[in-house]
């Protein structure tokens, strides 16, 4: 249904690993391969271009759907349909610009398109906003349940169990890993007795 376009050089690895993990992993014949298939049929065909050149294919209407830098989209002054920010993940040695989920105005007319658009951009942000969010899992004493339970509902919606034998409590939370440096020793201080963090993804 939708042909899409992603970035060359240093942006191509975050949008291929993004693409991954939102479940549509882009299968090419080789590393090297400019053109691949992913496993959903809302996308026909994913082809891998320079970025400067993803806004003005979109315009021409050669491209659905494309990801590019933001600064591209408006340096070009190409008439095409923005869907959204999606801040590539990638190591500080290799810092990516904030991207675009750009579509062609063409293909965003056609209803059936333009669905199959907004189900793409609703996984790919979720698998940005889960590539920035942890899960802790924190043993507490019952007695200290409160005081760990006010630290983690200030940042989010924490659920709590009780463990068999009586006496403790789970207790998990999804929580920004930006934040855990700061949070796990107040969670310590607070009387956690122990803390495990498991990535999102």
């Amino acid at each position: 249904m939708l042909s899409v376009v992603l970035p060359d050089g240093a942006a191509r690895k975050p949008a291929l690993d993004l693409f991954a993990a939102a479940g549509l992993t882009v299968r090419r014949p080789s590393r090297r391969a400019l053109r691949g298939k992913v496993d959903d049929p809302r996308v026909d065909q994913v082809y891998i271009l320079p970025a400067p050149q993803i806004p003005r294919y979109l315009e021409r209407g050669r491209f659905d759907l494309g990801i590019t830098g933001r600064d591209r989209g408006h340096r070009t002054a190409v008439s095409v349909i923005s869907l959204g920010e999606l801040c590539l993940p990638g190591p500080p040695s290799d810092l990516v610009a904030p991207m675009e989920l750009l579509a062609s105005r063409r293909a965003h007319r056609d209803t059936v398109k333009r669905s199959a658009m907004d189900d793409l951009m609703t996984l790919l942000s979720g698998a940005v906003h889960a590539g920035r969010k942890t899960l802790l899992k924190v043993r507490v004493p019952e007695a200290r349940l409160v005081a760990v339970t006010e630290i983690l509902a200030a940042l989010t919606r924490p659920t709590s169990v009780p463990l068999l034998g009586g006496g403790e409590h789970a207790v998990e939370a999804v929580v920004d890993r930006r934040d855990i440096s700061v949070l796990v020793p107040a969670l310590k201080r607070a009387g956690a007795i122990s803390i495990m963090e498991i990535p999102t993804r």
